[in-house]
Order: C-alpha cells, then sequence, then structure tokens
C-alpha cells in the first residue's frame, strides 16, 4: 500500500477562505451533474451457458432445427448515416495535423447509389442484444485494455504516491536518467539530482542570449517546447538547498536553481514537461527541471517497472506511443541516447517485494501517470467467475467466434455462425430535408474515466446526483475526507456494464459556436477534428434478409426477440455514426416477403418433418420461437434459485430503457444525455464536495447496489472541533469539525467554523447536525 497523503492542512475539504462568487469546490452538489450519451446495461452475475453448447453443427441437424430465411424491415426514425469507408485523400489530410483544411467527408454506404446498410452493421447489432438477453458472458466481448491514472483530485489512490508532508510538502519523486545496455538491450536509470527553475527566469536568459522570444507558460506539450528553444539545453547555475522556503512556492520541499546561467556552480540539463494550462491561471504550473549530479552507476529497470511504463505512456486501444514517448524512444534506441524521467522508490517491503527493486513505477512527469493493476478484461470477470468459462453462451453458439478466442479445454477450435444478414437495401426514401451535410466533432469517449465505465457500489443514498460514498483516511495529522471511488489501480474493480446509447426521437446537434464568423472558417478550433457526413433522412425504409441454418427454436427465438425487443412496438435500436447525438435510431419488425421479388417470401423449413413455414406462416412461427426463448430463460433464472421472471429482471429493464424513445427524450431534455466537453467538468465531478457517478438509465429506475455514507463523526474529546458548543446555536459536525449552523436551504446549509468567521456553502448531507 501507497504511504497515506500528506496534504495541505484542510486539503481536500471546501477552502475556508474567500468572498463571493463561491468556488465551484464549495458550491452545492446540485449545482453539477455526470451526464453522458451512453448508458450501461448493469452486468450479469449470471451466466447462462447452453447445454448443447458441444452439438452445434452445420452438417448434423437438431431435431427442432430451422432452415431458411426470413425478411425484415429496418424504419429510420432519425436520420441515419454508415459509412462506406474512409477515402484515401481524407486519411492524407488528417494525416497532416499541421493544415487546417478540414477532411472530405465520409462516404456513405450505398448500393447503386442509394444508402444502405450493412450486413455486418445489423448482424452486429443483433448479436449485442442477444449477448444481454441471454445472460451471456461479457469476456470474450472485451479487449484487454489497460487504462492509466492520473488524477490530481483523487489524493488517496493518485497524489498520496508522490506528496508527503512533514512541516511543509514533499515531493516524493526522484530523477535519472534512462537508457539502454548496447550489450543486451536492457533498461536501466542513473538516479541524479534535480533543481526547479522559473519559466520566467528561462525566458529572459532565452532572449539575454539572443535567442529570441519565447513562451513556455502556453498550453503545449513538453515536446513543442524543446522545439522551440534555441540555447544548449546545458546551463551552469546554483542548485538551492531543500527548503520549504524560498522566493517562489513557499511551503514546498525544493531545490530553487539559482545564478542561471552564472559559469559558477554545477552543469545541469534542462528538461520539459507539458503545460497542461495556460500560465497565470490559478495553480497553472510555473516552473521547469534542471538534472544535475548523476550518480556513478546505473540501476537496472525491472521489467514490470519497463511494462507499466510502456503501458502508461501508450494508446490503451491502438498501442501506439503518445506524442511525447514516440519523440523519447527514439533518442532511447539511439546509440549513447538517454531520456530524462521521474521514478518513484518502493517505500515498503510489499513493494519492493512486488518489484524485486527499489523502483515502484517512473514516468516522464514529476508527477506521471500510473499503470492501472488490471484490464478492462479483469474489471469484467471480477463481475462473476462465470464470465471466465470456456464454454460458448447462446450469442457465440448461434453467431460463432474466431479461433484467436478459443481455449485449450471446453472451449472449440473456433466455431462458424448460423446466421447471416444480408445488405439492408433502401426500398422507401426518407426526409429529404434531413439528406443535407452534417459536422460534428465525433469524439469517442475515455473508458479510462472510472466515475462512468467501472462500478461503484457505495453509493451515497441521500437525495440529489448520484455520487459515491464519501470515506475517511488519515494522512499521517488528521482524518481527511475523500471520495470512495473504484478506480483502474484497484484490482478488484468490476465493469459497470454493457454500453449502449439510448435512444431519442430526434437528434440533439450542438449549437454553433457564439463566434459564427469561425465555425467553417479556417479559424474554427473544431476544424481539423470534425467529421462531415450525409444522413439519410427519417423515414428511410430498408428491407434485409435473415439467413439462418440449423437454428434451435430457443435460438430462433433469442434473434427475433432481439431485432423486435420481444415484439414491443415504437423500441428501437442505435445503429451508425454519430449516435452520441441522436442519430441512427432505427426500428425493425418482421415481414412475411421483401420487396425485391427474386428473393421471394419468408421461408423456413423443420429439419424434422420438412415442412416449410412461409409467408405469414413463417411470421407465427418466429413470434412463437420468440416466447420460447423468453420462457426458457424465465425457467432457467428459476433453476438458478431467482424468485423472478426474466422480463423483470434489472438487465431486461435496463435493456428495454435504452431502447425506448420517450424514456430517451425525457432524459435528454433534462440534460441527461450532454456530453460533458469541458476538461475542467470531469475534475469537478470528481471533487471531493460532488464526488460524483454516472447514474442509472434512466435516472431513478433501474436497480443498482446502493450503500451508504461514511457520515461525519463527533470527535473524541481533545481533537480539534470537539469543544463544546455555545447554547442557543444550532450546530453539527462537518468532517470531523464542529461548525454553526447559519441558514439552511433545501439541501445546502450555510455554515461556518468556530474559530471562522467566513461563509461556507455545503450540502446538507455532510453535515451531521447536533
Amino acid at each position: 500500500m501507497p504511504a497515506p497523503y500528506r496534504g495541505p492542512s484542510r486539503a481536500p475539504q471546501p477552502p475556508r477562505r474567500g468572498g463571493p462568487p463561491a468556488p465551484a469546490s464549495s458550491r452545492p452538489a446540485e449545482d453539477l451533474r455526470l451526464t453522458a450519451p451512453y448508458a450501461f446495461v448493469p452486468i450479469n452475475e449470471r451466466v447462462y451457458l447452453p447445454d448443447w453448447h458441444d452439438r452445434v453443427s452445420h452438417e448434423i441437424p437438431f431435431e427442432d432445427g430451422f432452415c431458411g430465411r426470413f425478411w425484415i424491415e429496418v424504419t429510420a426514425r432519425t436520420p441515419l448515416f454508415i459509412g462506406g469507408g474512409d477515402p484515401e485523400e481524407t486519411r492524407a489530410v488528417r494525416r497532416d495535423r499541421k493544415s487546417n483544411e478540414r477532411a472530405p467527408d465520409r462516404r456513405r454506404f450505398e448500393i447503386d447509389g442509394e444508402p444502405a446498410i450493412p450486413g455486418s452493421s445489423l448482424r452486429g447489432l443483433i448479436a449485442s442484444v442477444v449477448e444481454i438477453a441471454s445472460f451471456g458472458k461479457m469476456g470474450p466481448r472485451i479487449d484487454p485494455l489497460r487504462f492509466s491514472f492520473r488524477d490530481l483530485q483523487n489524493p488517496k489512490d493518485y497524489v498520496s504516491h508522490f506528496t508527503a508532508i512533514d512541516h511543509g510538502l514533499h515531493a516524493k519523486s526522484k530523477a535519472g536518467w534512462l537508457s539502454v545496455d548496447p550489450k543486451d538491450g536492457t533498461w536501466r536509470l542513473t538516479p541524479c539530482d534535480w533543481s526547479v527553475v522559473l519559466q520566467e527566469e528561462l525566458e529572459a536568459l532565452h532572449r539575454r542570449r539572443g535567442a529570441g522570444g519565447i513562451n513556455l507558460g502556453d498550453r503545449q506539450g513538453a515536446v513543442e517546447k524543446y522545439k522551440a528553444w534555441r540555447l544548449p539545453r546545458e546551463l551552469r547555475f546554483r542548485p538551492g538547498p531543500w527548503t520549504a522556503e524560498g522566493a517562489y512556492a513557499k511551503g514546498r520541499h525544493l531545490s530553487r536553481a539559482a545564478e542561471l546561467g552564472s559559469p559558477d556552480g554545477v552543469t545541469g540539463t534542462l528538461v520539459f514537461t507539458g503545460q497542461p494550462a495556460r500560465r497565470g491561471d490559478k495553480g497553472t504550473k510555473t516552473k521547469e527541471f534542471l538534472f544535475h549530479s548523476p550518480a556513478p552507476e546505473p540501476l537496472p529497470v525491472p521489467d514490470a517497472v519497463r511494462e507499466d511504463f510502456e503501458w502508461a505512456h501508450r494508446d490503451p486501444v491502438t498501442g501506439a506511443p503518445n506524442k511525447e514517448w514516440a519523440h523519447w524512444r527514439k533518442e532511447l534506441f539511439t546509440a549513447g541516447g538517454r531520456v530524462p524521467v521521474f521514478w518513484l522508490e518502493a517505500e515498503t517491503a510489499d513493494e519492493q517485494k512486488a518489484a524485486d527493486s527499489p523502483f515502484k513505477a517512473m514516468g516522464l512527469a514529476m508527477m506521471f501517470r500510473l499503470a492501472g493493476t488490471g484490464t478492462s478484461l479483469d474489471a469484467a470477470w471480477n463481475a462473476s467467475p462465470r464470465h471466465r468459462d470456456e464454454r460458448p453462451d447462446l450469442a457465440e453458439c448461434v453467431f460463432g467466434f474466431a479461433a484467436d478466442r478459443a481455449g485449450k479445454d471446453q472451449r472449440p477450435a473456433g466455431l462458424k455462425g448460423r446466421v447471416r444478414i444480408g445488405h439492408g437495401r433502401r426500398v422507401t426514401p426518407g426526409d429529404p430535408q434531413e439528406e443535407r451535410p452534417v459536422e460534428l466533432v465525433l469524439i469517442g469517449p475515455k473508458p479510462a474515466f472510472y466515475p462512468a465505465y467501472l462500478a461503484q457500489p457505495e453509493r451515497d443514498p441521500a437525495p440529489g446526483p448520484a455520487r459515491v460514498r464519501l470515506a475517511l483516511y488519515d494522512d499521517g495529522q488528521k482524518d481527511r475526507p475523500y471520495g470512495a471511488y473504484h478506480t483502474w489501480t484497484n484490482p478488484e474493480a468490476k465493469l459497470r456494464g454493457w454500453k449502449r446509447y439510448p435512444v431519442t426521437s430526434r437528434t440533439r446537434v450542438p449549437p454553433p459556436d457564439p463566434d459564427a464568423r469561425k465555425v467553417g472558417s479556417r479559424e474554427d478550433p473544431n476544424r481539423k477534428i470534425a467529421t462531415g457526413f450525409t444522413p439519410a433522412g427519417s423515414g428511410s425504409v430498408f428491407h434485409a434478409p435473415v439467413d439462418v441454418h440449423n437454428l434451435r427454436r430457443v435460438e430462433l427465438g433469442a434473434i427475433v426477440w432481439a431485432l423486435t425487443f420481444g415484439g414491443r412496438a415504437g423500441l428501437c435500436h442505435a445503429l451508425g455514426m454519430a449516435r452520441p447525438f441522436g442519430f441512427g435510431a432505427v426500428e425493425i419488425r418482421l415481414l412475411p416477403q421483401g420487396a425485391d421479388p427474386e428473393y421471394g417470401a419468408s421461408l423456413l423449413e423443420d429439419n424434422a418433418t420438412g415442412t416449410a413455414h412461409d409467408g405469414d406462416a413463417a411470421l407465427r412461427l418466429l413470434e412463437a420461437c420468440r416466447d420460447e426463448f423468453a420462457a426458457h430463460m424465465d425457467g432457467w433464472l428459476r433453476k438458478e434459485g431467482v424468485n423472478a421472471r426474466w422480463q423483470d429482471s434489472d438487465q431486461i429493464r435496463s435493456l428495454l430503457a435504452t431502447a425506448d424513445p420517450a424514456k430517451g427524450d425525457a432524459v435528454a431534455a433534462k440534460g441527461g444525455l450532454a456530453q460533458m466537453a469541458d476538461p475542467k467538468t470531469f475534475q469537478k465531478v470528481k471533487n471531493t464536495n460532488h464526488r460524483l457517478i454516472l447514474p442509472a438509465y434512466p435516472p431513478g429506475e433501474a436497480a443498482e447496489p446502493r450503500g451508504g455514507v461514511v457520515a461525519a463523526v463527533r470527535p473524541a474529546p481533545g481533537k480539534p472541533g470537539a469543544g463544546p458548543a455555545k447554547a442557543g446555536r444550532r450546530t453539527g459536525v462537518y468532517f470531523r469539525e464542529t461548525v454553526i449552523v447559519l441558514e439552511e436551504r433545501g439541501d445546502t446549509l450555510v455554515i461556518r467554523y468556530e474559530d471562522d468567521d467566513e461563509r461556507l456553502e455545503v450540502p446538507r448531507a455532510d453535515v451531521k447536525l447536533l
């Protein structure tokens, strides 16, 4: 376990000082909600595995199996776009990040000049619903992604690794030079000392030596700073003593560089790190680093530390190095190359044993990203051991799976699917007014954002936004509050569930930039990242064939249930691009015959008797199989000891809720499907006062595990705030300190500390009234 975080005197409590307007961190939690255009169907702890999984065959017919074809009709309830692939010119423009030219519009999938739906898109759409409805395994559908973790709003799980307190703040990060042993290719690290230097002093030196003006305080990455710096990076200076006193950063134990550029002193190497916000804003970075006085001998870097470093500096999906690591990686593997890094020393015997080294972690900044302890696949398995089972579930039996996901024991070496869905051809055009070019910024959500993607079972039961429980931890001086989130550093973290995009009856295109002159112009900041496309208008109708081979009645019924959500009219799937903005809501129904007479009517043949069911008879058979599937799942749950109907389970209720446009409209009207585009908002939701999580969908309906909040308790005698309250005043305990309640405003209280006249607005739930 890491050493406890030793933060500022009252951090992370709301600030006691400051007049109106109140800072965001001290405003009531009701002022902010965690919203997203996606939702989660709770992950199923029980997993259904068909007992005929080892008898699935394309050659040996099931006695109750069917072969044949039936038709479906897909109606777009909102504009629909499915891409047909990026043209080469689009990729070329996007590769040139310096160009401000907008990339060409995405091509849409078309047949004979008409928008169409690829059969693979329909197949994936239906398979995803079958996976949920049949209580399938999440494991085979999860890529084992590993996420890194850098969260200054989480003092216990992150900041405590980097900061300690002893008469001031102490940085735990050490410095060193990373290199590669030319003999065996192993990584090694040469520890060194480090000092901080003000950016303004560096800028003045740059001008004084005739290198021109430079602004290190602009928002930029470290690579941009290195490119702008035109002087040698080796500088002479005098490293100051490690002290909390100094001309700047008082209270922080640092070695402050002095006499920059003087011929006396030591030689240090200038090291830049990224600038996440422009200098001048409160709390922004104002200093860079000078590495100096290296140790005589390097230390070997353990394989585990090397692996964690690589994980933390690569894209979790593509595996590509991030911009800074891509820059330094070339240097590392150049003969004689070395890379400036910061590293953490193992503080406990357990940490040293785990790493088999004094190293715990390293990175490219003083407070670098920590690699998560597990992967997304581990988080899925943590939900239930049954998700690890090698045997195929119902969706895999029907749709097949690739050989690279095969196991050694019970799992066959790949299985060919027994369902094929043809392309959906448009038979009725949609609203022509909606078939115009649309331009949106389509940025994918980040699974690393744990307040949304990980299950947070211990929720605050107080009214208001969904919040994780509040807990207390000992920072070495006193108990301090923090939001007790489950993060990617928790080896027992569990995935939230099956991700879905709730449908609505209309699109939600964000309003244009207030500066209309910039929209679409070369000065538009979104120009390079915007995606242009032309959707098929709402009302477009498509017909597609579904071919099945040797499907049992229950399997056929699962497909029909997934297509039509159990025959519930009006429920829709979310299909194609721009689903976060409400595009692609489609309703599917069964047809006795498709629009193209060349393919004939729906026709299903019974394996046992050879009886053919065509047209309306085929529809009646499909509906009967659908009901048998629901009854089969009911019976299975009863065998599992669940005294509730399958359709009343949290999984099915949540799934149907995300498919209901009426519910989606109601949630969207209250802002519940809004995208939180401002990075600062993501920081605020994790603030101690807010500690928000993504609510169940729709809010307040789908059941989820809930737990209590660790209430503020009355301090023991002799602890801060334990003094007796004066008679005639309403008092309470706020994070173990006695406070005076000045006003009550619904879910908000106005309080002050006994030894302070400043007023503070806090959530009522955080105060225990006495």
